[in-house]
């Protein structure tokens, strides 16, 4: 296997390594409201940029999609763990009683299906083709109709939790609002982003 770690590359692993430290700190304060499943997003978030990162070094196209099957463990986990956090962070957790929250992975269960067996049916990806003629070209994914689904669950998850954060400044005591709200504007990186 050949391997090239590119800038882009380094900067996934820089992030993994972050985002294993914020896991490891919020996984130390398991007992503080949304402690746990802050440090499961830190977790997907980590796993999902290391595999880009390996799919960003490695030059062989079979390498390359393996890594972007991987990368979808963190895809599809990411917005689940972070409506779970923004629930519990608000207080709001009854809405993660056991069957709303494994209704809640059902979607995203699938779409890692769909990662898996893609060559079998393409619903997640429709083509996959080299971005240049040059060996070890960043591969550029066609995507299919679970793709679209799964994007589209996602970021409702994530709007959800963005609107029960924000309802939650206002209903807050003035004591947690300033938390509140930086939480509310770290949220904003990801979707300035996506953007």
């Amino acid at each position: 296997m050949t391997w090239y770690v590119s800038n882009a590359a380094l900067l996934s692993f820089f992030t993994t390594l972050f985002a294993l430290a914020m896991a490891m700190a919020a996984l130390r304060r398991q007992r503080v409201a949304g402690g746990l499943s802050f440090g499961l997003l830190m977790l997907a978030a980590a796993e999902w940029s290391f595999a880009n990162g390996l799919e960003l070094a490695v030059q062989q196209p079979e390498a390359k999609i393996l890594w972007a099957r991987f990368q979808y463990f963190g895809i599809t986990s990411l917005p689940v763990f972070w409506f779970f956090f923004v629930l519990e962070y608000t207080h709001q957790a009854k809405w993660l009683k056991r069957p709303y929250s494994l209704l809640i992975w059902l979607i995203p269960l699938l779409t890692v299906v769909a990662a898996w067996t893609n060559d079998a049916h393409g619903w997640l990806w429709t083509q996959i083709v080299p971005a240049t003629s040059e060996a070890g070209s960043q591969l550029v994914y066609g995507h299919g109709w679970v793709f679209w689904v799964f994007a589209g669950y996602g970021y409702l998850l994530i709007l959800a939790g963005t609107l029960a954060l924000v309802w939650a400044i206002f209903r807050f005591p003035r004591l947690y609002r300033r938390q509140a709200v930086i939480v509310l504007l770290g949220a904003a990186v990801p979707w300035l982003g996506n953007a």
